[in-house]
């Protein structure tokens, strides 16, 4: 793990965060005065400590969800079928050697 200390580092990390956080955050709620405190809730984020690649599969589920809902869009008897079949697979085949829709032409490959 590669942890910078420098303060400049630290402000910038700061800064995205609650640029972040006020984008995404309601507005309804009042958050003045807070900003001292505002500026650490990323350290919630339990996923970033415990298992750091959360996100990543994550992303890469929901792009796998966006595929099938096209393929849908364009073949529902189809994508159905094929949908239907991949979730038989279970966990018997590796993810590099899985392809659900491979026009998609998502490649997964250990020299990327």
């Amino acid at each position: 793990m590669v942890v910078c200390k420098s303060q400049p580092y630290q402000r910038r990390k700061e800064a995205a965060w609650l640029q972040i956080y006020n984008e995404f955050s309601p507005a309804i709620v009042d958050k003045s005065g807070l900003e001292k405190y505002s500026k650490h809730l990323w350290h919630r984020q339990l996923h970033i400590f415990e298992v750091p690649f959360y996100y990543i599969e994550y992303g890469m589920a929901q792009l796998g969800a966006i595929a099938i809902w096209k393929r849908y869009r364009e073949n529902p008897t189809e994508a159905l079928e094929d949908y239907i079949q991949a979730l038989k697979l279970g966990y018997t085949k590796k993810l590099e050697k899985f392809t659900l829709l491979p026009e998609l032409n998502l490649t997964l490959a250990a020299n990327m």
